[in-house]
């Protein structure tokens, strides 16, 4: 069990330090994210990736979500929560709480805003 979490605490980390990473090439690219409101250019034509491909609404407003501030704090919290278990090979801690204030969080950003970009 200890294992899993503590895959799913690496995995949460690094997903957070690859978007920070992405928001700041967006930011140099001058990327373009979804706003709340969709424009009419964005119902005609849904976002497509580099590669073409169609990119998932709930993707891109999960990261813009993840990037607020008080998603950080979630966050950072996670971490030091992992780095605490992780330094105790004899702890009962699993960080469960931590983790799903995060998702909590972060799913009740993206439910004000996904349904006005579906279709």
């Amino acid at each position: 069990m200890s294992s899993f979490l503590k895959n799913l605490f690496t995995k949460v980390k690094l997903e957070s330090e690859e978007e920070s990473q992405e928001k700041s090439e967006e930011e140099s690219e001058g990327g373009a994210e979804l706003p709340c409101e969709p424009d009419e250019s964005e119902q005609k034509e849904a976002p497509r990736d580099e590669e073409g491909e169609l990119e998932d609404p709930q993707d891109v407003l999960r990261e813009d979500c993840r990037r607020k501030p008080e998603a950080k704090k979630l966050i950072r919290k996670l971490d030091e929560c992992t780095d605490r278990v992780n330094r105790n090979s004899c702890t009962t801690e699993t960080c469960t709480m931590e983790l799903f204030d995060l998702l909590h969080f972060v799913d009740e950003c993206v439910t004000e805003c996904l349904f006005k970009h579906l279709k």
